[in-house]
């Protein structure tokens, strides 16, 4: 973004700012009816929309109240080479416009960022929000710029695992830090906000910044000295090009979890003020929801809101190509408009009243460790968004090429029989194949899974080298880690 075109940006951001002084909450992100559209994340009191960024589009998926980006598993926030604009060619975040963070204090000189989140695994260092800037420039994870960055886990001296607050300005380069006392909880839905009040100096000059989780505040630090949390124009000597939820502005883990709703406040909340949020919660989501039985395949709409609803169309997809069109049980009268492996859509007739028991769609998923299903739907009277999306029975284990409930030496059978191979085949079949980061290859980056996998599962590092040596007797590629990683080429095993 040019320097001009950020200076418009910014003067329309302190406008709205200005035109109501008392609207506390300025941007609010409820995630309840967003796109993957451009801008399809939708700030609903401020108009800054974001966008998901998603280049391979089967990392994030829209659900229901929220972004759920579990699948990142582990994938970096810094990706060299990466072809993507964005900078990252695997996984997902949020990108917010650019400034946006800087203008909230504008008003006040103070700010609160409130998030609520479901953490699927603590990544160390791995970003709740990372706003600032880049020597290297928009879109670059170069750990080289200007920053105000919250990581739900760190390897703090003191405090190792516990929430993160860092804040650093570009020419002393010095960071300052506010570390919390315990890891956040992993699979429940946590309350994460920090203020940051640069009125406050009794932590620094520059402001004082605390951290609460769960409506008890675990750290009180400093903000950076010399970092002028006001100026929007300048974030110090770099422009704040880089706005992001789920992303760090260093070479660390993208956020492995769930964003149930993010906001920011002009002002640094009381304390009375965060109960009450707290208190209240993320925004209800009050539209129906999708449960996906990953024994049988079996897809059924819910409505268990207890609110009136009546479906006029839905469109379920899966990016990843893990639909099975063949299972569907339409709904009669209505017009069946789409039936791939990636989409299966209807509309067009009498509206369909949701229930508790909800309506059977069929067997239309194929079992996979990756479960990116989404479904968009309308219900009479207009009401567009993305259902919630519920798994039951268990999870397939990722390294479970064969699909026979366990991981030993016959996945790895077929492993080594793609190893350094470059898929042509969907996304969904690659992984059958190997490919366990979906990037259609199986080489390296791909065994260093599956190998975690096997040992997960109980084996021996021992045996598996051993394995590879009698299947295969003149490995000649690359040596299994530990002894490396092997390489071969064979066979493929495609989805029938």
């Amino acid at each position: 973004m040019s320097r001009l075109l950020f200076t418009a940006v910014v003067t329309g951001l302190l406008a709205a700012v200005a035109a109501d002084s008392q609207a506390i909450k300025v941007h609010s992100y409820t995630f309840n009816g967003d796109t993957r559209a451009a801008g399809g994340i939708v700030d609903s009191i401020g108009g800054m929309n974001g966008t998901l960024i998603d280049p391979a589009g089967t990392y994030g998926v829209l659900a229901g109240g929220g972004i759920d980006l579990t699948r990142n598993n582990g994938a970096n926030s810094d990706q060299p080479g990466a072809v993507d604009p964005s900078g990252i060619d695997v996984g997902a975040y949020i990108d917010l416009p650019n400034g946006i963070s800087n203008s909230v204090f504008a008003t006040n000189n103070a700010a609160t960022f409130e998030t609520w989140i479901t953490i699927q695994q603590n990544r160390t260092y791995a970003r709740l929000w990372d706003f600032g800037s880049s020597a290297g420039g928009e879109n670059v994870s170069d750990g080289a710029g200007e920053y105000l960055s919250l990581a739900a886990t760190s390897n703090a001296a003191g405090a190792a695992g516990a929430v993160q607050f860092a804040s650093r300005e570009s020419l002393s380069g010095v960071a300052e830090y506010a570390n919390g006392t315990a890891a956040l909880p992993v699979g429940q839905l946590s309350h994460v906000l920090v203020t940051m009040d640069a009125n406050d100096t009794s932590a620094g000059p520059s402001g004082t910044v605390k951290i609460y989780v769960d409506n008890v505040i675990v750290s009180t630090g400093k903000v950076a000295d010399n970092l002028p949390l006001k100026d929007v124009a300048n974030f110090g000597g770099l422009l704040p090009v880089n706005q992001w939820l789920g992303r760090s502005a260093f070479d660390n883990p993208l956020f492995d979890g769930i964003f149930h709703e993010f906001n920011m406040y002009n002002t640094a909340l009381t304390e009375s003020e965060i109960n009450t949020s707290f208190t209240t919660g993320p925004a209800a989501f009050n539209g129906p929801r999708v449960e996906v039985n990953r024994d049988t395949g079996v897809v059924t709409l819910l409505n268990d809101t207890g609110n009136a609803q009546s479906l006029s169309s839905y469109s379920i997809t899966s990016n990843l190509m893990g639909l099975d069109p063949s299972g569907l049980s339409p709904i009669a009268g209505w017009s069946t408009t789409s039936t791939t492996d990636g989409q299966i859509s209807q509309s067009g007739g009498a509206p369909q009243t949701l229930t508790p028991a909800g309506i059977n769609l069929g067997a239309i998923w194929t079992r996979s460790p990756v479960e990116d299903l989404e479904l968009a739907f309308t219900l009479q009277g207009g009401l567009a968004a993305n259902a919630a999306v519920t798994y039951t029975g268990a999870a397939l284990q990722r390294s479970d090429l064969d699909v026979d409930g366990d991981i030993d030496t016959a996945d790895f059978d077929i492993f080594l029989a793609n190893s350094n191979t470059t898929i042509t085949a969907s996304q969904f079949d690659a992984y059958f194949l190997g490919d366990l980061n979906g990037d259609l290859k199986v080489d390296r980056a791909d065994f260093r899974l599956f190998k975690a996998d096997f040992l997960a599962a109980g084996n021996a590092v021992g045996a598996l080298a051993a394995y590879s040596g009698a299947a295969v007797p003149e490995p000649s590629s690359i040596a299994l880690a530990l002894l490396g990683i092997a390489a071969f080429t064979g066979t493929r095993r495609l989805r029938g």
